[in-house]
This record gives C-alpha cells, structure tokens and sequence, in this order.
C-alpha cells in the first residue's frame, strides 16, 4: 500500500526503477491534483472568473506589502489592475488604466523588478520604463531618465576683494557649483572665473549664485591644475574663498546615459547593495550597467574615480549570449541563454572592487526566474526543463545547478515554457506554463527533499500567471484562452479551516443572495457554455447551457456556485512485488 505521493510524477522511462526513493512517492500521473508538502493528493480548487479582455495580454505581480498587492495586467496599449478578484475601478466606475509603449508580441520579452511603489520594466526594443503607482486609483509610466533631478544653479557670479594689492601676483581663479538633492547632485553648470592673489591677506573671491528650488544643500568647486577639487559645501547661497586648498579627490560627477539609443536599451534589471542594475541589449548584449550607490537611475561618475560611482563593463564570455536574466541573491546572478554568472565582491561593490565567475553552462529563457529562499528556479533555454541554482555545499561561494525535472522530463520535452510564478502560503509551489496551455506545477520543500510535479488544465489554454498575496495566502491569477475569448482568473488553494474557499469549478462565479431566488443573472462571460450549478451545496444543473446570461433553477437557493466542470484523476506507479519475482511493469 502506498500512502506517500509527494514525489509526484514519475516519466514511464523510470517505471523499473524500483530503487530510486522517489519511486516510493511517485505516481504515474496526477491531473487537476496538488501533491501536498506531507504526502496527500488534494483535488485542486477551482479558477474564479475575474474579468475578461479584449486583446493578449501578461500579468506581473505589484507587491508593496502583504497587504498592498496588485495584480498588473499589461494589455497593449493600456494596463490595468486588479486586486482581491476584482479589477480596480476609479471614482467613475471605469477600470483604472494606464498606456504602456509595448505590443502583444512584446509581451514576452518585458522584464521587471520592483522598489516600494515602483516598477522598472525593460525590453530590448524600448527605453526603460517606470510604471509608479500615485495611489490606489492612479498610476503613471515614465520613461526612465538618468539625468541629475535637480539643474545646476545658474548665475553664478565671482566677486574679487583685492584690499591689499601690493606686491600681487594675480592669478585666474575658476568656481562651479553644484546643487544636491537628497543624494544625487546636479551637473556641474559653467564654470566662472576672477582674477586675484589669495596668498595675500586679506584677498578673497566671494562666490554666489541664485538659490535652487527644492536643493537641499550645495557644492563649490575650485579648479587647479585643470582638475576641480571641492573647497566647501554650504546651505547658504554664496562661499568666501580665502585662499581654500581644494580637495581634488572629491570631483564633480560627469553625467553619462547607458541607454541613449536603439540598441543600447537594456534587456535585464534588477538591483544589488543599493544600486539598480541593468544588463543587455541588442548592440551591448554582455554589458552590465550598476548606478551610482543609494540611487536608482543615477549614472554618474568622477574623476578620479569613488566608490560610490556608477559602473560600467562588460562579462569576457566565451561566447556572445546575450543577457536574460538579472537575479539579486547573495550575489548578483546573470542568467544568459547558456550560462550562468556571479557578481560578487569581497566587501561592497565599487568599481574598483567587482569580480565575475563563470558559474555554470545551463541557460534560461525568458522568463521570468523564481526566487524561493535562498534558491533560484529557472526553465532552460536549451532544454525546456526546470532547474535550480543554489550555493554549492562543496565549493565555497560557487553556485550549482540541479535539474528538477529529471525523474519527468517527459513533462517538459518538446515544449516550451512561456510563464512561470511561485507561491509560498500555504506551501512552496511552482507553476509552469507550457505554450500548448497546460500548466505543470511543482510542490516544492528542498530542505525535506520535496520536489513532485502535478499537471493542471483547464477548458481553454492557460496563456500567463502571477502570484500575490491575499487573504492570508499567496493567489496565483491566471490568464486563460477559452473558445477564443480571453479571461482573467484566480486560483487559492483549499484550507481545511476556511470552507469559503471549496469551489470545484473554472471560469466560475460564487453568487449569495440575502433572501432565496431561483434566478442568477450577470453571467454574460459563460454565454453558450455549458456550465453545472450547485445551490446550497446541491447539484441543480448539468451541463447547462447559458444564454443571455441568465441560469434558473427549480429549487430557491441563496449561495450558488457556477462555472465549468474540470476532472481531476491520479494514477498509481507499477508494484513492486519483489516476494513474487517479478516486476509487472504496467500501471
């Protein structure tokens, strides 16, 4: 008797493979079936219809907090929003929206990564963008600019004191200043010049400029031997130079865009040790741009050069695979089409203070890799399988990678995978999406060396996902080709505390009427299809066509449920009856 099923499915290539322990746990097939963490199969819960769309569309997830999440549905030209199963709607009860730059086929080649409230998007075809949420009914798209948020002050004048002018030796003084905001400074403006002799007191040169709105604070620079050194930093809006030696180790930045044309727009984006990373692009495909320290899209640098500038280089490959993927773990993975980088330094990153390693030679393709602890999952460029990237417990700091699918690879062979998310609550689990629209997911605990894979389909082709958390659990949205007509839907998985999540039923509407009705309307979206209904927990209708929208039952209900009738069905591995003698090798 087999009373362990948490090592999922198992290829029919491993049927006599009776020494394998995964063997013991495995099955042959499981559809519509979730292997849980502890051993059980559990038939999965229903799709709950959400909102249908016009035209293709992906979802990314937006998550602030637990408790602010949102799921973002690129439909070009516009993006939407849709939160707690509902789509957000504004004060004229129209869905809130936003324009986006991409088309449908662009779709899949958008990569994201997110700080507080907003979202970085990259394509190799546009500039970055940022989609930024302004409050729960308003969002905007900029494209990313990497010049200074604040101007240099202008009118900068020098004033000369010579009080004493004997014996003078005049000299040519020039200034610049710079004006701050928070932590990124202005540009340096155009330098001035005067004329004095500091080396004799009490001679200064005043400098003094209009003040800048929204500056907090300002820099004045002196040049020496063609070089600026920095003499002071003030609130105020004028310095007295009195013969001031300048520091010429702290040097006014010089302003450069990584991204200043078609081909040079990025691919990748992601952040590490406070800095936003980009990497890739059609004619820089290898390069990696890291920002300056502690800000976002801040691409300056000194000379001589600090510690805090931004950088720039690119990866010495073998081979000219581009960049994919950027991942922030302990390290900053670079994913390419065939192999695998680390990012690292010894302390913190600076530009002369940055290493890269050759990792390992398994690539990923473009979607979007799964962070689950200290692990990163990725589906392969190469083999359409699924793979895993974690520290290595035999070589220090290195990476490896484990094929997770290696006792189903019959999943995944001859199929690509266009889609992937990854829940956390109640339990870890990847989903899949293959491009014939069936989904495989994978329950995943590696510290109990739980890996089973369960397949999920539905009346219609499962076509992108997104996971957020609600509710006290993590939701994956779905978007789904049914008969033509695309739909959004959500999935929460079953707890055994709270029954108002046991709904059997895809594409499905739970309706509750405070006082008994036999009728249901507002069901436009199941129009001529045939839907089953269950009125307090009774089977009213099967197979039921629906037409303008409307069902009607013969007994009056107050909670009904309505959608689509799925299967789900699991099937047993071959016995082992070793006592016999033989090995029957059929399911």
């Amino acid at each position: 008797m087999q009373n362990n099923f948490n090592g999922g499915i198992i290829s029919p290539e491993m049927y006599g493979r009776f020494d394998q322990s995964k063997y013991q746990s495995g099955v042959a097939d499981a559809c519509n079936m979730m292997v849980l963490p502890h051993g059980a199969l559990d038939y999965r819960n229903g799709f709950e219809y959400v909102t249908g769309l016009a035209r293709p569309f992906r979802l990314i997830p937006f998550v602030y907090s637990d408790e602010q999440a949102i799921v973002v549905i690129l439909c070009p030209p516009k993006a939407y929003f849709a939160t707690l199963g509902q789509v957000i709607l504004d004060g004229s009860n129209n869905p809130v929206e936003v324009g986006i730059p991409y088309s449908a086929a662009e779709l899949q080649g958008i990569r994201y990564a997110q700080s507080g409230d907003v979202i970085t998007m990259t394509h190799k075809n546009h500039a970055p963008r940022l989609l930024k949420r302004v409050s729960a009914t308003s969002w905007t798209v900029s494209t990313v600019s990497t010049s200074p948020p604040i101007a240099a002050p202008e009118s900068v004048v020098i004033t000369a004191q010579r009080t004493n002018t004997e014996n003078n030796h005049l000299t040519e003084h020039d200034y610049c200043v710079t004006a701050w905001k928070g932590t990124e400074e202005s540009d340096k403006g155009t330098g001035q010049g005067v004329q004095n002799d500091l080396t004799v007191k009490p001679n200064t040169n005043t400098i003094s400029w209009t003040p800048v709105a929204g500056a907090d604070k300002y820099t004045v620079y002196k040049r020496q031997s063609g070089v600026w050194g920095r003499i002071a930093e003030t609130v105020d809006t004028s310095v007295i130079d009195s013969y001031i030696e300048p520091d010429t180790s702290l040097t006014p930045a010089f302003t450069r865009n990584p991204f200043s044309g078609a081909g040079k727009y990025p691919v990748a984006v992601s952040y590490i040790q406070q800095r936003k990373a980009y990497g890739g692009g059609a004619e820089t495909p290898q390069v990696l741009n890291l920002s300056r320290a502690g800000t976002e899209d801040n691409f300056t640098h000194s000379i001589p050069g600090q510690d805090d500038d931004a950088i720039q280089f690119r990866i010495a490959g073998r081979d000219g695979n581009g960049i994919q993927h950027l991942v922030p773990m302990n390290d900053l993975l670079v994913l390419t089409s065939a192999s695998a980088w680390k990012i690292s330094a010894a302390g913190a990153i600076t530009p002369q203070e940055i290493m890269v390693y050759p990792q390992a030679n398994t690539g990923a393709n473009e979607c979007t890799p799964l962070l689950a602890d200290t692990v990163c999952i990725f589906s392969s460029d190469q083999t359409g399988r699924v793979h895993e990237l974690s520290l290595s417990a035999n070589r220090s700091g290195a990476y490896q990678t484990i094929e997770l699918s290696l006792m189903c690879p019959h999943l995944f062979d001859g199929y690509t995978v266009v889609d992937q998310a990854i829940t956390r609550n109640p339990f870890t689990c990847c989903f899949f999406v293959r491009n014939d629209g069936e989904m495989i997911a994978m329950t995943y605990d590696p510290l109990q060396q739980v890996f089973g894979f369960h397949r999920h389909k539905t009346s219609g082709k499962i076509k992108t996902v997104a996971v957020i958390p609600e509710e006290g659990q993590s939701t994956l949205y779905l978007g789904i080709e049914r008969d033509g007509q695309l739909f959004l839907e959500r999935f929460r998985m079953r707890r055994t505390f709270d029954s108002m999540y046991e709904n059997h039923m895809d594409c499905s509407a739970v309706r509750t009427f405070p006082n008994p009705v036999t009728t249901v309307t507002g069901l436009d979206w199941l129009n001529g299809k045939a839907v089953s209904v269950l009125a307090d927990g009774t089977l009213e209708l099967e197979n039921h066509i629906v037409q303008n929208g409307t069902i009607e039952v013969q007994h009056e209900s107050k909670v009904f449920i309505i959608g689509l009738v799925y299967e789900g069905y699991f099937q047993t591995l071959p016995l082992y009856e070793a006592y016999q003698g033989f090995n029957p090798l059929k399911p």
